[in-house]
């Protein structure tokens, strides 16, 4: 069965149509930006984060081994009578050990993170790429669909125009006092 449609304006369509070209270059904009914008934030975890926390461990253990061995050292120095108290060595040994517990942590934390915004950030371009064919699939269609519908319109119109000024004028239609004055014959 066909459907029927009522259609008022032709132009209302190519409006349509330009909104749609208008929504699918505004869209397609937003969708490069969120890529970039995904994507940098992937290359700073991926790029930076992972680098850096290992060089932070490394010099961490470096200042570890230094205040060990200024603490040797000092306490090596000393009969057993002078012996200082050394307190200032042992603080800067705890403090050289609790930056590299953090550093390690901090290590073990962007690994961690990696592997989860690195999984996240596939499934987040999948879905991008979903709407990216939208874009670049769906919406030509869309567009050539409209085009033959115009087309189709205009063509109708242009018909019904000429199929107008074609036509013959009608010749007097019968009103409705002429059949009161006609008899009318019942056939048996």
């Amino acid at each position: 069965m066909a459907r029927q449609t009522q259609v008022n304006s032709i132009d209302a369509l190519r409006l349509f149509r330009a909104a749609l070209l208008r929504y699918a270059e505004e869209l397609q904009e937003a969708l490069d930006t969120l890529s970039l914008e995904s994507q940098r934030t992937v290359d700073w975890i991926q790029l930076d984060r992972l680098a850096y926390w290992p060089a932070e461990t490394r010099r961490a253990t470096d200042q570890l081994n230094e205040a060990l061995s200024a603490l040797q050292m000092k306490q090596m120095t000393c009969n057993g009578r002078d012996k200082p108290a050394a307190t200032e060595e042992k603080q800067r040994v705890a403090q050289a050990r609790q930056r590299l517990r953090l550093t390690e942590e901090k290590q073990r934390i962007t690994k961690r993170a990696w592997q989860h915004v690195h999984h996240q950030s596939e499934e987040y371009r999948g879905t991008l790429g979903k709407l990216a064919q939208l874009i670049e699939c769906d919406v030509p269609a869309a567009v050539a669909a409209l085009d033959r519908m115009i087309a189709a319109l205009e063509k109708y119109v242009s018909i019904a125009t000429a199929s107008t000024r074609d036509m013959p004028t009608s010749p007097r239609q019968p009103n409705v006092s002429d059949s009161e004055t006609t008899p009318i014959e019942n056939s048996p």
